[in-house]
């Protein structure tokens, strides 16, 4: 017989069946079980007390806190090795998508590599042009070694090594430049010609070298004389000839220089600038900026360059007959030769005798900002200005562009003002230490001495390899995990009759262009240049001793202009 369930409107009242379990007896090697569960009277309320145990099968016997623990220990476990599982998931796609972004120009880039590091492993003096890469007695004796300055004149060289000292060397022959193809011309071996003087920068002009030296003393020597013998030539040393410093201040001195074909300009730690002449007729265009154009002025003195405002001057450049200066506030100042539209003035008037402000330098790429100049540069007769925004960077370029030299794509003999240099202007490039978008700005502007090509370093993110090992130890050599691949853009452009722009094809560039650094052969046959040329940036350099003996100091690459040459060499940092 079956007993029905009486039920109710509100509630319905359970059938309970008896449960029937079978314990075993407990002995006195196992422990004692909790008696089986039986149901609770209808009504009643389930408290914590009469609350049903359900014990782990794995578990029982071991308290709450235990459990907990237990519990917490094995989420950071897995929590670690999903973590760990994610990470390496993440390595390998990175992996993977740099191996598809450089799958084309990983050869490219390990040679890239390689050159910054020959760069910082074998130092030295290297140049290109007049046919070819050329080694000399000048560059072969700058092996293993970083210099302070360089400057390639027409048929001279001048360089200040680590020590401060003046090395000079010259061409002779039919070669036109500094530094030429040794079967056309005979160049001499470098000579210390100025020793003592801890020396900082070294200008050719004409027939000379200036230099300044870290005190500010300046000193002017003569082109070097040569002693022909079997292997050459040679230079012969001189004596020194100081040159007199102009009326200083108290506490002043000369910071800078620069030279054109016949005059020398000096700006001093007050920001004050002075001119010298070289030859009488040194001021017929008014560069010295006294306000007068002479056909003949006294040699060898000094004249004060008024009219800047209030404003002091922070560096100078100079052509063959024009003379810049740039102030620590942006602005920039030109007198001199204006045929060419060199000052950036209007064309129309061919010589500026007074120091007249070069009002036309505008940023196009970024109009809402303002922009100052921060860099000026001159050779022949063209000039290059670097103006910066917050958000952009421009170079401007104005005077002869029958070579290219302007760098906008056009070769005109005349420019009514600064026009955009292509390729190097408002250029923009992702950051990936501060996750930003930043504009590229211009480490280093240059033009040959005849203005005939030029050149421009951009101040790029470079590769910074991780280093390895107690580095952190004075007596610990500073390794590195990885070498370097990435360096400071070089791009070159203007004639390259001589082959100075490392151009296979020798044909002029209208706009700046990397340097191809290796010739690769792809799927179809054809062989094409690839790549482009770097230079080092900051890091250890191996010089080598006169004894044998490496040490590794900080340097980086810099590059230098002569004419119808192109040299890199690398200097202290």
């Amino acid at each position: 017989m079956f007993r029905p369930c009486t039920t109710s409107l509100r509630r319905i009242r359970p059938c309970h069946a008896r449960q029937l379990t079978t314990q075993p007896m407990p002995s006195s090697s196992t422990k004692p079980q909790a008696p089986p569960h039986r149901p609770l009277p209808y009504g009643s309320t389930v408290t914590p007390s009469t609350a049903p145990s359900s014990q782990h099968p794995h578990m029982s016997g071991y308290s709450v806190k235990w459990r907990l623990l237990t519990f917490a220990a094995g989420a950071v476990v897995g929590g670690l090795t999903f973590a760990l599982a994610l990470y390496n998931d993440a390595d390998e796609t990175a992996d993977t998508d740099m191996t598809r972004e450089y799958e084309e120009t990983r050869e490219e880039v390990l040679h890239r590599g390689s050159l910054i590091e020959a760069a910082r492993s074998d130092p030295g003096l290297f140049v290109w042009g007049l046919g070819g890469v050329e080694e000399t007695a000048a560059t072969r004796f700058f092996r293993g070694k970083v210099l302070r300055a360089v400057a390639l004149g027409r048929e001279q060289g001048a360089a200040v090594d680590e020590k401060g000292n003046l090395l000079q060397w010259h061409v002779e022959g039919s070669g036109k430049a500094s530094l030429s193809r040794p079967g056309r011309s005979k160049v001499s071996a470098p000579v210390v010609t100025l020793s003592g003087k801890d020396l900082v920068q070294v200008a050719c002009t004409g027939d000379r070298v200036v230099a300044v030296a870290r005190n500010g003393s300046l000193y002017s020597l003569q082109k070097p004389a040569a002693d022909k013998g079997n292997d050459g030539a040679t230079v012969k040393a001189h004596t020194d000839v100081r040159v007199k410093a102009p009326a200083l201040w108290r506490f002043e001195s000369v910071a800078s220089i620069a030279a054109g074909a016949q005059h020398v300009v000096a700006v001093t730690t007050k920001g004050r600038v002075f001119t010298m002449p070289l030859t009488e007729t040194a001021n017929s265009a008014g560069q010295l900026g006294t306000g007068v154009a002479e056909e003949r002025t006294e040699v060898g003195t000094w004249r004060l360059v008024k009219d800047l405002g209030t404003d002091t001057a922070a560096e100078a450049a100079c052509g063959d007959s024009h003379t810049l200066i740039r102030t620590t506030s942006g602005r920039v100042f030109g007198f001199g030769a204006n045929i060419f539209g060199q000052l950036g003035l209007d064309p129309t008037n061919p010589t500026f005798p007074h120091p007249t402000e070069i009002t036309t330098l505008r940023l196009p790429s970024a109009q809402s900002h303002p922009a100052t100049c921060t860099q000026i540069a001159a050779g022949g007769n063209t000039t290059l200005f670097v103006l910066d925004a917050p958000d952009s960077t421009d170079v401007l370029a104005c005077g002869s562009g029958l070579n290219g030299q302007l760098g906008n794509g056009s070769y005109t003999h005349v420019t009514g003002g600064p026009v955009r240099v292509k390729n190097v202007s408002g250029l923009r490039e992702y950051d990936e230490a501060t996750k930003q978008v930043k504009p590229i700005r211009v480490r280093e502007i240059a033009v040959s001495p005849t203005g005939t090509h030029c050149a421009a370093v951009l101040d790029n993110v470079v590769d910074e390899p991780t280093r390895s090992g107690l580095w952190w130890l004075p007596w610990s050599s500073p390794a590195t995990t990885t070498p370097a691949r990435y360096g400071h853009d070089l791009l070159l452009w203007g004639g390259n009759r001589a082959g100075q722009l490392a151009r296979s094809d020798n044909k002029k560039a209208g706009s700046p262009i990397p340097i191809p650094v290796r010739q690769l052969t792809f799927g179809d046959g054809e062989a094409r240049w690839k790549g482009r040329f770097q230079l080092a940036p900051v890091g250890l350099v191996a010089v080598r001793s006169e004894g044998g003996k490496i040490r590794r100091v900080r340097g980086e690459g810099k590059v230098v202009l002569g004419d119808e040459v192109t040299g890199i060499f690398m200097t202290q940092a």
